[in-house]
C-alpha cells in the first residue's frame, strides 16, 4: 500500500510539522510532504492518484485558492479539519464532501495536546486519542473495511425508458416532508430516494428492472422530479443521461429485484424511533447492507442501518405517505457512535 502524507505550512513562510513526521513512520512504503511552497503541493495535489492512500493535512492561507487532491479509482482520502470556535464536527463532516474523502481527522487541543477524532463519511466516530500509533491503527482499520467493500459499477448507456410513474410527485413530496422532519432535530438531511417504473411502452422490453433514482451529490431535501437519473438493470446497472445515480443505487436495484411487492424506497441518514436495526455496519453502496437488510424486509416497513441510518419502503404511494406521517426521529450522536464491524 502506498501513501501520501502531506502537512505542514505551505506558502511564503514553509515549515515543517512534528506530527505529519512522526504519523508517517507508521505507514510502509509512505512518502511525506512535510511544508513547502505552493508549487509543491499543487503538484502533490495533481499526482495523488498514484497512491492507494492520501492523508491531507496541510496549514495554507485562506487568502491562497484552495489545492484540493485528486484521489485515483478505488483510493482512500483523509483530509482534515482544525476545530476552532465555532467549528464543530459537522463542519468537520462536510468538508469529507468537499473534497470527495473517506473520512475526517477532527484537530482539537486540549491541555495543550493535540486530539485527533477520526470520523468517517457517515458520522462515526472511530478513534479519539492523542497517541498517533493508535490513530494511524485505526486508519488503516478503516481503510481495510472500505476496502472491503462489496460493489456494483453503474455505467452510462442508451436505451428507451418507460413513462415516469404518477407517483412521481407526490413521492418528491413526501420526501421532502421526511427531511423536513429530520432537520427539525437540527441534523443535516442525506440520503436519496427511489421509485420502480412500471408504465411500459409496448416497444420497451420488460425483461428488466427500470427505476428512477436521485442522481448523486444532489440536494435530497429540494429534490425534485428532474433530479432523478433513468436507471436500467439487466446484466448490468445503466444509466440514462450525464448524472450519475445514487451510490446505493446498486442496494435498491437488488431490494426492487429480490422483493416485486416494494415500489418506492427512501433513504436518509438518520434513525427513526421504535423501529428494528440491522446488525452490522457497512458503508454506502455496499452490497453487504442488501444481505443484512433481507431478513427484516416485506411489502411495506422501515429498516434502521446501524451506524448509517434510514430505509423506508412501501408497496404503494399510499403506504408510503402512511409510514411518513407517522415518523419519530431521533439523532444519531455525529461524531460519537462507535462502528459495529
Amino acid at each position: 500500500m502506498k501513501a501520501l502524507i502531506v502537512g505542514g505550512d505551505f506558502g511564503e513562510t514553509p515549515k515543517s510539522s512534528s506530527i505529519i513526521t512522526k504519523l508517517a513512520k507508521f505507514f510502509e512504503n509512505a512518502t511525506a510532504l512535510n511544508g513547502g511552497n505552493i508549487s509543491e503541493i499543487s503538484h502533490a495535489a495533481k499526482h495523488c492518484s498514484d497512491y492507494d492512500v492520501v492523508i491531507w493535512m496541510p496549514n495554507i492561507s485562506n487568502d491562497i485558492e484552495k489545492i484540493y487532491p485528486q484521489k485515483g479509482r478505488g483510493a482512500l482520502l483523509f483530509c482534515s479539519k482544525v476545530l476552532r470556535e465555532n467549528r464543530s464536527e459537522v463542519d468537520a463532516i462536510a468538508r469529507i464532501f468537499r473534497m470527495n474523502g473517506n473520512a475526517v481527522l477532527a484537530i482539537s487541543k486540549e491541555d495543550n495536546l493535540f486530539s485527533f477524532k477520526l470520523i468517517d463519511a457517515l458520522g462515526n466516530c472511530w478513534i479519539k486519542t492523542s497517541e498517533l500509533n493508535l490513530l494511524a491503527e485505526k486508519m488503516l482499520e478503516l481503510t481495510a473495511w472500505t476496502n472491503s467493500s462489496i460493489r456494483t459499477a453503474t455505467k452510462a448507456a442508451e436505451f428507451e425508458f418507460p413513462e415516469y410513474p404518477d407517483e412521481l410527485e407526490k413521492l418528491v413530496e413526501l420526501n421532502k416532508i421526511v427531511a423536513d422532519n429530520f432537520e427539525a432535530i437540527g441534523s443535516r438531511y442525506f440520503g436519496n430516494v427511489s421509485t420502480r417504473c412500471m408504465k411500459m411502452f409496448p416497444s420497451v422490453r420488460l425483461d428488466s428492472l427500470y427505476m428512477l433514482v436521485s442522481r448523486r451529490n444532489s440536494d435530497k431535501k429540494r429534490l425534485s422530479s428532474d433530479d432523478f437519473v433513468k436507471v436500467r438493470y439487466q446484466n448490468n446497472i445503466e444509466y440514462l443521461g450525464l448524472e450519475k445515480p445514487s451510490v446505493d443505487t446498486a442496494i435498491q436495484v437488488n431490494i426492487y429485484k429480490n422483493f416485486p411487492n416494494i415500489n418506492f424506497i427512501i433513504h436518509g441518514h438518520g434513525y427513526i424511533d421504535g423501529m428494528p436495526f440491522t446488525k452490522r455496519y457497512y458503508p454506502c453502496g455496499d452490497l453487504r447492507e442488501f444481505e443484512e437488510l433481507r431478513p427484516l424486509l416485506q411489502d411495506n416497513g422501515i429498516v434502521n442501518l446501524i451506524n448509517h441510518g434510514f430505509i423506508i419502503f412501501a408497496n404503494n404511494i399510499a403506504q408510503m405517505e402512511l409510514l411518513v406521517n407517522n415518523l419519530r426521529f431521533s439523532d444519531r450522536a455525529i461524531g460519537n457512535e462507535i462502528p459495529l464491524l
